[in-house]
């Protein structure tokens, strides 16, 4: 029989216990910055992923005298965090911004159903485009088409201007050319290339099997600018010249343009272009003050 010291029973007992209840007696602050940026490098460009719980590549964050990443701040703190959005299993959003500086892939995203049909870890991929200056965007069919056909010159092709949405569902071909853009979706980073213009590798089984080869219509793609709400994330622009207060959001707020503000109390803090914070729902109410800059509210 192994017979453990007292002294050392109660150290084991007392690490455990300062370990479960860390964010407890460190309650968390207004406003949740990352520790550094969390950049991924493209032969197109690069993705910046924005407060990512997606164990691929997740975002750190500091809390404290701590640097946590976001999936173990998600498991410690769920209910501060989310507040109503606890009820999900996994953090629910994934947030990137997009510099794409010649084409993506020609694409798509399956259902969850494809998903699990075909064995991926993640769930299926609904996404959401926000522009944050002009490009052009292919999606959607412009009519039936049959599988095993040449793709390209049968999507349709969208002008795109600062703040325009797209509404990109699973099954819908797509790619980007020439612009930066906030891509907000479920926490999924399931990617099919139909067709590839640099010559990588591309996964036809896969995509055709994902791939949803009835016509679009364009107003189903292109929503109204500034704002998308869909069941599985929303996000809205706010533009300048207006302060507006919101109670108890489990939001993640970024500068599209210029500076914006929030405050909270006596907390006040300001983000450059370009910048980001997570508010937790704990906050409760907090102020989003934009002058002369345009904020992007973005919430599960």
């Amino acid at each position: 029989m192994l017979l453990i010291p007292i002294k050392l029973t109660i150290l084991i007992c007392a690490k455990s216990l300062m370990t479960q209840c860390h964010f407890d007696v460190v309650p968390l602050p207004s406003f949740l910055f990352q520790s550094e940026k969390n950049i991924i490098r493209k032969p197109w460009g690069f993705e910046e992923w924005l407060f990512s719980a997606h164990p691929s590549s997740p975002s750190y964050l500091r809390v404290g005298e701590r640097v946590v990443s976001m999936v173990e701040l998600f498991r410690e703190t769920r209910e501060e965090l989310c507040g109503k959005a606890a009820k999900f299993e996994e953090f629910p959003i994934l947030v990137k911004v997009l510099d794409v500086r010649d084409r993506l892939s020609v694409q798509v995203h399956p259902s969850d159903e494809i998903a699990e049909e075909l064995g991926e870890v993640d769930g299926g991929k609904m996404e959401g485009f926000l522009m944050l200056g002009r490009g052009v965007v292919y999606a959607g069919f412009k009519e039936d088409v049959k599988p095993g056909v040449e793709v390209v010159g049968k999507l349709h092709r969208f002008e795109a201007g600062f703040l325009d949405t797209f509404l990109i569902k699973p099954g819908v071909a797509h790619y980007v050319e020439g612009a930066r853009f906030l891509e907000v979706s479920t926490n999924s980073n399931i990617t099919y290339r139909v067709y590839d213009f640099s010559g990588r590798v591309v996964e036809p089984e896969k995509a055709m099997k994902a791939m949803r080869f009835e016509k679009s219509r364009r107003e189903d793609i292109k929503r109204e600018r500034g704002r998308l709400l869909t069941d599985c994330f929303s996000f809205e622009a706010v533009e300048g010249g207006c302060s507006r207060v919101f109670l108890e959001a489990f939001n993640i707020v970024f500068s599209a343009k210029g500076n914006v503000a929030l405050r909270h109390e006596d907390d006040k803090t300001v983000l450059g272009e370009g910048e980001a914070c997570l508010v937790p729902a704990a906050t409760g109410v907090y102020e989003l003050l934009v002058e002369e800059g345009v904020a992007v509210r973005i919430w599960p």
